[in-house]
């Protein structure tokens, strides 16, 4: 667990934060293994490796990622197809 307070949260701390902050479902958001494949191939968000087995990431980056690749839910597949149109 990190310090109260702090800035650099370990995944599943900064996923519970997000989905608090932003009233939404844990279920919508990628999970921890997926966070830990993206720090593999690359596309997630920044983070830091303060020692071998512990991984954290900066808040403010975090929730800039995430909000970043939000896209709102369509109600229909026409919806969806709406969105993707450009403008």
């Amino acid at each position: 667990m990190t310090a109260p307070g702090s800035n650099r949260l370990r995944a599943d701390e900064a996923l519970a934060r997000f989905a608090h902050l932003h009233d939404i479902s844990r279920g919508d958001l990628p999970s921890v293994a997926t966070l830990a494949k993206l720090r593999c191939v690359g596309g997630g968000p920044p983070f830091v490796k303060p020692k071998t087995s512990v991984v954290l990431y900066e808040w403010s980056a975090f929730e800039a990622w995430l909000l970043a690749r939000m896209t709102p839910k369509a109600s229909t597949a026409a919806d969806a197809a709406a969105r993707r149109q450009p403008a």
